[in-house]
């Protein structure tokens, strides 16, 4: 066994010899002294030559060796290059605080093997430039690092009724049509929920709809033609021209909610210009409906406005579900302009809420 593994150990000894990456040099340390390990137990103790353990041990350990090899083989990035990569990606906030990494997709979008990104990875976070959480994830750090999706809910709909979108007194929507909008869970808006109703925002009683506690001061709610003006001006502030029909902003809003449900990380430009869509579009159908007497239309209206109005996060996860939030408030606010054969055409769903 030792002569058949010779050449193999002595091309993983030049590829540690040459590695610069930590986490890369101590890969190949493991790899080699596994096999080694593995061929001198079965050729010094002649007894567990033929043993199903042995075996397995030496080959599991070939096997693995291999791999190494397999992937040293592939082009693209080294670990080093993949590592100063995302380091430019945090650096320039493209992918920011609170963003989960994921070695997968990176490895994807580099056309690198899996291994080495992740051996970037752990580079990083040897380094502090990445955190790993409690539940295992590796994400950017930052103050919004750790915050999890209810408490980003319950933060969001604690500035809609500070907005004046749900006043004091009013009742929020069901539960159902709450997780809709806000692209998420329903388990995850209850936990929100609850988190309002201890704060005393909220109350919350079994088998009833969540009610704005009353407060001082109440805020008015928001102005619907400032909102329009301030949008158009927004839009027209903006450079390029973008596609506001019906299909393009669905077709928008399901890109959204994809890139929130599988938690990806779209380009800058990609998620600027998927903004600028939606808050132009925005005006447009909230301008179609400011007319409007029904209650529950208002609530609509006004929430689109705040949504696209409101400040927005730099970068990171925080970011991608406000624009995936607003591209669904526009989805509804379609299915309220277009005419009755439109709606019917129109493709609904999109991936799962995460």
């Amino acid at each position: 066994m030792q002569q058949t593994i010779t050449p193999w150990l002595a091309l993983a000894q030049r590829h540690l010899d040459t590695a610069l990456s930590p986490s890369e040099r101590e890969h190949w340390q493991h790899a080699i002294s596994d096999v080694r390990n593995s061929v001198e137990a079965v050729d010094t103790t002649p007894s567990r030559a033929g043993s199903p353990a042995a075996s397995s041990v030496g080959c599991c350990a070939t096997r693995r060796l291999w791999q190494a090899l397999i992937d040293a083989e592939h082009s693209g990035p080294s670990v080093c290059d993949a590592a100063a990569h995302l380091a430019r990606a945090i650096e320039t906030h493209d992918l920011g605080p609170g963003t989960v990494v994921s070695a997968t997709r990176i490895a994807s979008a580099l056309e690198t093997p899996v291994q080495r990104v992740r051996l970037a990875i752990q580079d990083l976070l040897s380094a502090r430039i990445l955190i790993r959480t409690h539940t295992g994830q590796t994400v950017v750090p930052g103050s919004r690092g750790l915050i999890d999706h209810p408490t980003r809910i319950a933060e969001w709909l604690t500035l809609l009724v500070d907005t004046g979108v749900y006043p004091a007194g009013t009742l929020l929507p069901p539960q159902p049509a709450l997780a809709q909008s806000l692209v998420s869970k329903r388990s995850d808006v209850r936990t929100a929920l609850r988190q309002l109703h201890a704060g005393k925002v909220l109350a919350c009683h079994p088998g009833q709809r969540p009610l704005v506690r009353p407060y001082r001061p109440a805020p008015p709610p928001p102005d619907l033609h400032h909102a329009i003006t301030r949008l158009r001006h927004a839009s027209t502030a903006d450079a390029g021209v973008v596609d506001t029909s019906a299909a393009a902003v669905r077709e928008a809003a399901r890109t959204a909610r994809t890139w929130w449900a599988h938690r990806a990380n779209p380009a800058r430009d990609l998620l600027t210009q998927c903004r600028h869509q939606f808050s132009t579009a925005a005006g447009h159908r909230i301008s179609q409906l400011a007319a409007t007497t029904s209650a529950d239309t208002l609530v609509l209206l006004r929430r689109t406005a705040v949504t696209a109005l409101a400040e927005w996060p730099d970068v990171g996860e925080d970011l991608i579900w406000r624009t995936a939030c607003l591209g669904a408030d526009l989805v509804q606010l379609l299915s309220l302009t277009e005419p009755p054969e439109a709606r019917s055409a129109a493709p609904s769903g999109g991936p799962p809420c995460m």
